[in-house]
């Protein structure tokens, strides 16, 4: 996790055996929460990486990704599989932290909870943007580990710096998995064990303070637009009025998000996870169509077999299988640590890297 463009999803796509849409910008390319899933190279155990949208997206509000997000780290925990812990990513090359950053931190210090700070690791990433000023870099981390970062410091969080490697990606990784400990979220507890709407939640509670407060500027501003397009048309003054007219409907649109806004956060799980589902449904359904046209080649290829096709297939048959996923069980950590098998599906030369379907469907159904 982290704010846009931190480098969320280039993380994954380092150690992630499918495709991820990795965004070069500031405008957010992470839709919805996605499921991906790689082997490590020592211990032989699959990892399964969540990539989540930051709560400043770009294109939806802060209230919409909490849902995202807590439908699935809530699913995750109804069906007993717990997290090894949370990556949160911080650009270094930011020379200041900005009121977005302050507040994306603040939202997922609440998700997480403050007996959980073990389990994360503060990555700072981005090295690379200011290699000719590697102390200037330094001297930021120092600050967050002096002031924003502080406390989670001290109640174990770890302080790791990303240099965009794979071997550094897996190292920071590794941080959460070798504990062999797993977590179960305030968010998530919050939700599933205590039965809280989203708004009552710790993370809910401080979105739905600021939606209040932009609700009740959004009156105040609307009052004074009135006053001031009764003025213009006292003055017949049409240009003024027909501007005034056109902002304050802007403004009604902006106030009527939030009030859909504050709606949305008045749900308990069941209701959130009937919405949600039907939105990873329509995931699964796309990317079984890209498998669907990643096939066509190879079965023109069966159509037109070559003459030495039964010995071929006999051999093909005979060699040994290449490492893939194929009912290679993922490692995840249930009630009392009890060590669960995820059974996903092969990743072929002629499926494509796709995101493992199992995975999706956990969010689907």
């Amino acid at each position: 996790m982290g704010v846009t463009g931190s480098g969320k999803s280039t993380f994954v796509s380092l150690l992630a055996d499918q495709d991820v849409d990795v965004s070069h910008g500031l405008q957010s390319h992470t839709i919805r929460g996605r499921p991906y899933s790689f082997q490590d190279p020592e211990s032989g155990e699959n990892v399964i990486l969540i990539d989540m949208p930051g709560f400043d997206d770009t294109s939806r509000s802060d209230a919409e990704i909490l849902r995202e997000l807590s439908y699935c780290l809530a699913i995750l925990h109804l069906r007993n599989i717990r997290l090894a812990g949370l990556v949160y990513l911080h650009r270094v090359s930011d020379p200041r932290m900005t009121g977005s950053a302050i507040k994306n931190l603040c939202l997922f210090q609440s998700l997480c909870g403050q007996q959980n700070y073990g389990h994360v690791v503060l990555a700072t990433t981005m090295w690379a943007e200011i290699e000719e000023e590697r102390v200037i870099g330094l001297q930021r981390e120092r600050e967050l580990r002096n002031t924003y970062w502080a406390d989670m410091i001290q109640r174990g969080s770890k302080v790791k710096e990303h240099n965009g490697s794979r071997k550094s990606a897996l190292d920071i990784v590794r941080t959460l998995t070798g504990t062999g400990r797993p977590v179960t979220l305030a968010i998530q507890y919050e939700l599933i064990v205590e039965g809280r709407t989203l708004g009552d939640t710790e993370v809910g509670r401080i979105l739905s303070q600021e939606i209040d407060a932009d609700m009740k500027k959004a009156v105040r501003n609307t009052m004074d637009l009135n006053s001031g397009l009764e003025e213009a048309e006292r003055d017949d003054d049409h240009s003024a009025a027909a501007s005034i007219r056109a902002e304050r409907e802007e403004a009604e649109a902006q106030a009527a998000k939030r009030a859909r806004d504050k709606e949305g956060l008045g749900v308990r799980f069941q209701q959130l996870a009937e919405q949600e589902r039907q939105l990873y449904a329509a995931i699964v359904r796309e990317e079984k169509q890209k498998r669907k046209v990643q096939r066509v080649p190879a079965s023109r290829a069966r159509a037109s077999p070559s003459r030495d096709s039964n010995t071929d297939t006999a051999a093909e048959t005979n060699k040994p299988r290449k490492p893939g996923l194929l009912r290679r069980k993922g490692i995840v950590y249930g009630a009392q640590g009890r060590k669960n098998s995820l059974i996903i599906p092969e990743r072929t030369s002629s499926l494509g890297k796709t995101i493992p379907e199992r995975l999706l469907l956990l969010f689907a159904t």
